[in-house]
């Protein structure tokens, strides 16, 4: 029997600690489960938007020429991952109407965007959130001076439309004096 203790060199170590560090917690994506609602299984596929949403981070800021909204809007694929597209968004923000009353309000803002150029999709696509940032021009005059919902329309080269919208609250702490006076 042999009872000498058992010795690792420094290079076995360090190529064990890699192999463990190279393969935890990595599993392949979409591995096991169900296809997602709609999705197609042909051998034909290609990526093109069937969803999208309004990024919780949309907010309004203030910047040295005034007051602007900051939109983040994602488009995603069939099996739920951000996508290009080309095509046209509009946004539109709404006053949201007093508690009990239906409805939203008037229009506020409107404006639209193309991304149907390469020079487009490099002016609005975010590659690190993988979404559409929208950085759009308040007139002072009419700046919300309360809640507001933005409703945001993309309709796609091929003439698909989808839809989207979230409220955004107004904190006037944040913006900082630009409504000062109210």
């Amino acid at each position: 029997m042999n009872l000498e203790p058992f010795t690792i060199s420094r290079r076995q170590l360090i190529w064990a600690a890699a192999l463990v560090f190279l393969t935890s917690g990595c599993a392949w994506k979409g591995g096991g489960g169900a296809p997602q609602r709609g999705l197609r299984t042909g051998a034909s596929w290609h990526p093109t938007p069937v969803s999208m949403r309004v990024y919780p981070s949309t907010r309004f800021v203030q910047e040295k020429k005034g007051s602007a909204l900051e939109a983040r809007v994602e488009l995603t694929d069939e099996m739920g991952d951000p996508v290009k597209a080309v095509g046209a968004f509009r946004l539109e923000l709404f006053a949201i109407e007093r508690a009990g009353e239906p409805g939203i309000g008037r229009r506020l803002y409107s404006w639209d965007a193309s991304t149907l150029t390469l020079d487009e999709q490099h002016s609005y696509y975010d590659s690190i959130t993988r979404a559409y940032l929208f950085r759009l021009k308040l007139e002072e005059a009419t700046t919300p001076d309360h809640d507001t919902l933005l409703q945001v329309m993309f309709t796609a080269a091929d003439g698909r439309r989808l839809e989207a919208q979230a409220t955004l609250p107004i904190d006037f702490k944040k913006l900082g004096a630009y409504r000062a006076g109210k």
